[in-house]
């Protein structure tokens, strides 16, 4: 759920979110709106040269990308 993030957003708290490239998912259509908010994705498609179509993406970013946008 995105819930936590549009929170953390609307109260200006930093956050970062992991969202599938795959629409519906994709963060073009949930990732909340905020000066303090980082998205994270990762296109499958590029690392293992298939056309991503689940939300299994999420799996692929790496922890080290994600802790580099805690720190932003």
């Amino acid at each position: 759920s995105t819930g936590p993030l549009h929170i953390a957003a609307a109260l200006g708290i930093r956050a970062v979110g992991l969202y599938s490239p795959v629409r519906p998912i994709h963060p073009g259509r949930w990732a909340p709106l905020g000066r303090d908010v980082r998205i994270v994705t990762h296109n499958v498609a590029s690392e293992i040269g298939k056309d991503a179509k689940s939300d299994n993406s999420i799996a692929f970013i790496p922890p080290e990308r994600v802790l580099q946008h805690l720190y932003f």
